[in-house]
């Protein structure tokens, strides 16, 4: 089950770092390039960065879509298949930031040294 949760988190990486590659934003882009790597890093801190990018991800998808709904309004233009789309992204994205929350990815991430504390007891 971890690996297809862990597919779908790099998945939703690369489809937001192309958004960004999209708008120019190259910081952002490399960030989110950075963050593929994170589910192969069995340490807390990753699973802490991985759910701060994620967090920051369905904002970003969030603004994106509340900001091109606004621009097709303005042109007149149809907007509702473009704001489904784009919900279906945010609430995939966001059920990905809700589950990484859950026991068994948090045990994925637990320390070594946390393992071994637990055993002595």
């Amino acid at each position: 089950m971890r690996i297809v949760y862990f597919a779908f988190v790099i998945l939703s990486h690369l489809i937001t770092a192309a958004h960004f590659y999209r708008w120019r934003s190259y910081i952002f882009l490399v960030i989110c390039l950075c963050s593929v790597i994170l589910p192969f890093i069995r340490k807390k801190f990753s699973l802490y960065i991985m759910q701060l990018v994620l967090f920051f991800e369905t904002a970003t998808w969030a603004i994106t879509t509340y900001k091109l709904i606004q621009m097709r309004i303005h042109y007149n233009l149809p907007y509702q298949r473009m704001f489904f789309i784009l919900l279906g992204v945010i609430l995939f994205i966001a059920f990905l930031f809700v589950v990484s929350f859950n026991k068994n990815i948090k045990t994925y991430f637990s320390n070594s040294s946390d393992n071994e504390n637990k055993k002595e007891l």
